[in-house]
């Protein structure tokens, strides 16, 4: 929490890895936000207001895309669906070029490949590492750690070690819970730590996908088209759009959907800038 608006700034501009979600009063917006909106660190700028705020106070805003406008209770709201539009939509893919190297710098291309190359084979070292009780145990333990002070979803864990079977990977996958959120966060930002404790899991889901699409062709002769709605970053944009022909490695599962109306929804229908 911040007084001082030059110290909020500061802090922000200081960030690297992070995104942030600002809550600002309607008393300093209008100093604060021309200075900050275009910060690549911001995802979205939430302005409190109460009832007593005319119409005229907020008509400004309409020239900052990022700023959300609202009660408390509107923005808490908002801002749970904003949160949880994030985790979904965090970038799930590697690239890697496929132009001649003078394009790019050595120095490029041996990064690219290096991660390009790292998803690759990180599922098929997984697999060949034992599946027994201490690989369960290693899931069980990170995850209680990391919601030790959250009582429904230390619920979730106790239900999850007391019940799972290989054969619920996906159903464990699908439900909103702790599972698929801490697997995504791991795998897209190569957490090598969390990866390796998460084996067992990961390694289930692999397997009873590929069980599936190997049922999948054996039983359909046409082609099955799926969509999937993902919202990007402006600047992954940028890169997918001046690397077409390129190679796209996934670096974490994806959900997907028949329904192309449900994938558009997903990927914001259009209506809101890139994250």
């Amino acid at each position: 929490m911040f007084t001082n608006v030059d110290e909020c700034i500061d802090f922000i501009s200081s960030i690297v890895y992070e995104k942030v979600f600002l809550f600002v009063s309607i008393s300093v917006a209008r100093q604060l936000v021309p200075l900050i909106h275009d910060l690549l660190q911001l995802v979205y700028i939430y302005v409190y207001t109460t009832s007593d705020v005319h119409i005229h106070q907020t008509t400004w805003m309409k020239d900052f895309p990022i700023v959300r406008v609202g009660n408390q209770h509107e923005l808490l709201e908002q801002l749970q669906r904003d949160i949880k539009s994030l985790q979904t939509n965090a970038s799930p893919f590697s690239l890697c070029w496929t132009e001649a190297a003078t394009n790019h710098s050595i120095q490029n291309l041996n990064i690219q490949h290096a991660s390009f190359q790292w998803n690759q084979l990180l599922l098929a070292a997984l697999r060949q590492l034992p599946q027994n009780d201490r690989s369960k145990q290693d899931i069980i333990d990170e995850c209680k750690a990391q919601y030790q002070n959250n009582t429904s979803v230390l619920k979730q864990i106790e239900e999850f070690e007391k019940s799972y079977r290989s054969e619920l990977a996906i159903w464990w996958y699908t439900r909103d819970c702790f599972l698929y959120k801490m697997i995504n966060r791991a795998l897209r930002t190569e957490d090598i730590d969390i990866i390796f404790k998460f084996r067992f899991f990961i390694t289930d889901l692999y397997n009873q996908l590929s069980d599936l699409h190997k049922q999948s062709k054996s039983e359909r002769s046409n082609l099955l088209i799926l969509y999937r709605g993902q919202r990007l970053t402006s600047n992954e944009l940028k890169v997918l759009k001046s690397n077409i022909n390129c190679i796209i490695s996934m670096n974490t599962f994806l959900s997907a959907t028949t329904n192309l109306d449900v994938a558009l929804m997903f990927a914001g229908n259009g209506s809101e800038r890139p994250l």
